[in-house]
């Protein structure tokens, strides 16, 4: 009986093998029937170029009179070859029917999105010019017209095949690009490019993946197009608060990425779900409210909007404002802040008109002041002016290809601003003096003694920040009046840097622990090292950044020598941290035989340091 089931087994496998062989063989089969179709595809263009090319009207406008009895002959010979192969490109549509039972991921795509034969022909075009051209290019949208074209038609006419809503576009596998030259009317469309928005979709779509890839990515526009899409049919979109995350879901979701910093969290959920509201059609919402995030650096103020862009679903751009200048002068122009949010979206004008812009380092434009050195950029100000048309919501042109001196007067995309959200973010060294200073000056109106005052935590007093303040520190009185909400960023506590450090995806702990296990070994990090790392990274003052230079620092040597180290499991221990450093700092004083002594009490054989 054993034997009997043991042979069964076998059998088994052997079945599954062969079904898996005969799949793939299968679809070698039909993959060289899809290469056909777009080969008679491109034998069809040619002829039917050809034709147009040569037709009467064509040739008296050119002047060829002479000619029109030969051109028609061409033309006619012409016809009928497209004719030909026509009947030729239906058998082979025919043929794709016999693989319905392998269900390939093409065909499954093609079924539950309920294309037409054109989608279906710009789908399997796409695929085979991707995989049979150079690695990920991109195609011109107009050759992808001129191949589905297969009549004298026009190609412009179908143009509506890659509008944001249609079958194909709203499925979130494909990105529009432009090509770096000013375009305007039809040329646009050739100046258009489309491409699969990433290499795991064409593997998907050639067996070499689950179909689930797939999924995920029509999912997740799926995501973004509830909030940024049409939902009624007459174009307006639907005024639904139970179509948005409240503040709660909001909070709950920056949660699971985003530690500490819970007033900011609770104010900018808040907001948040009144932006989804607005862009949704909400008409008691009529006024956006600009934020203003002021805080240390490495507090996490620019991943905290970015996580939170990701959790709606909204396009997300950041700038540093130190690099604008105002309009003229050397450096970007601020329309750039705007046309990079365009490209975020794909070239989605609409979707870009809902999106959320991070514009950091917004406290380096403030006009030289009493607390400054007084050698401020003369422009800061100007910057701080030259913002403020998008801060009121002002119809902005913006350079389509990022550089306004490509851009004639008249060019360029006319993006509106009023539904954008502003976020600015800035660390305003030197703030809480001023606020000091004003509070002092209010202790006889019941805040507290000056000594009360001088004994605050510096996270007290930025928490009671006032406009004025902002105003005194730099910032003209027409940019901050345009931002109606200050939140404070509070300095990240020793627990906050451990809970970064051990229970985020961007510690960068979990990251070389994925990246020893993907080259087949395990690291270790013992408690004494997460604590050495920590109380390390508390003393630098640089936030969580300083999680990352401390790690990235002691891995130097680790990965230096990984090819001498012995066994597959490498343990990090607070000595090794502490050898590093000390040797580090020795180099640094000029005392290099002030090294660590390998006798060091945190060092035991039972705890051997892969680094010693």
């Amino acid at each position: 009986m054993k034997k009997k089931s043991s042979k069964n087994i076998n059998n088994s496998d052997d079945k599954v093998n062969s079904k898996e062989e005969n799949r793939e063989e299968a679809f070698r089969a039909y993959f060289e029937i899809v290469t056909k179709i777009v080969y008679t595809l491109n034998l069809i263009s040619d002829r039917n170029d050809m034709t147009r090319r040569l037709s009467n009207n064509i040739d008296r406008a050119l002047g060829y009179d002479d000619e029109i009895v030969t051109n028609n002959e061409k033309t006619a010979n012409s016809a009928n070859e497209v004719e030909l192969l026509i009947n030729s490109l239906r058998s082979d549509v025919r043929k794709i029917s016999n693989f319905k039972k392998y269900n390939f991921n093409i065909e499954r795509f093609i079924f539950e999105r309920e294309l037409n034969l054109d989608e279906r022909f710009i789908l399997y075009s796409l695929l085979t010019y991707t995989i049979y051209g150079d690695s990920m290019s991109a195609i011109s949208i107009r050759r992808i017209l001129e191949l589905i074209t297969l009549n004298s038609d026009i190609y412009i006419n179908k143009y509506h095949y890659f509008d944001p809503k249609s079958k194909l576009m709203s499925s979130g596998i494909f990105a529009l690009s432009h090509e770096p030259y000013p375009s305007g009317g039809i040329l646009e469309i050739s100046n258009t490019l489309i491409t699969f928005v990433n290499s795991k979709v064409i593997f998907a779509f050639l067996e070499k993946d689950d179909y689930s890839v797939i999924e995920n990515v029509i999912n997740s526009e799926e995501i973004v197009r509830k909030y940024s899409s049409d939902n009624t049919s007459s174009g307006k979109r639907k005024s639904s608060a139970s179509d948005v995350l409240t503040p709660k879901e909001i909070v709950a979701e920056l949660d699971k990425t985003v530690i500490g910093q819970d007033d900011a969290k609770k104010v900018l959920a808040v907001h948040a779900y009144l932006h989804c509201l607005r862009i949704n059609g909400n008409k008691e919402i009529p006024f956006r409210s600009n934020i203003l995030m002021i805080g240390p650096t490495g507090v996490g103020k620019t991943y905290l909007v970015k996580t939170l862009a990701d959790i709606l679903g909204l396009p997300f751009a950041r700038a540093d404002v130190t690099t604008l200048t105002e309009t003229g002068y050397v450096g970007d122009d601020v329309e750039v802040v705007l046309y990079n949010l365009y490209r975020k979206a794909n070239g989605d004008l609409e979707k870009a008109q809902h999106g959320i812009v991070f514009l950091d380092e917004v406290d380096k434009i403030a006009k030289a002041d009493a607390h400054q050195s007084t050698t401020g950029n003369p422009s800061d100000k100007a910057v701080q002016e030259a913002l403020l048309s998008m801060m009121n919501g002002e119809d902005i042109r913006v350079p389509e290809f990022g550089d306004r001196r490509m851009m004639h007067s008249s060019d360029g995309i006319i993006m509106n601003t009023k539904n954008i959200l502003f976020i600015f973010g800035g660390a305003f060294v030197g703030l809480d003096d001023i606020i000091k200073m004003r509070l002092k000056g209010e202790s006889s109106l019941g805040f507290g003694s000056n000594a009360v005052i001088n004994k605050l935590q510096k996270n007290r007093i930025l928490s009671q920040v006032d406009v004025k303040d902002i105003e005194k520190y730099g910032m003209i009185p027409e940019f901050i009046g345009r931002i109606p909400i200050i939140v404070t960023l509070n300095e990240l506590t020793k627990d906050n840097l451990r809970d970064i450090l051990t229970k985020t995806t961007e510690s960068p702990i979990i990251k070389y622990t994925s990246f020893f296990k993907s080259i087949g070994k395990k690291l270790t990090i013992t408690a004494d090292a997460v604590n050495y790392i920590v109380d390390k990274a508390s003393s630098m003052n640089m936030g969580a950044r300083s999680l990352k230079s401390i790690v990235e620092t002691a891995m130097v040597n680790i990965l230096f020598n990984l090819d001498g180290i012995k066994g597959n499991t490498l343990t990090l221990t607070k000595y090794d941290l502490e050898k590093v450093f000390s040797e580090k700092e020795a180099v640094n004083s000029g005392n290099e035989e002030k090294k660590l002594d390998n006798s060091n009490k945190n060092f035991s054989k039972d705890e051997q340091s892969y680094m010693a």
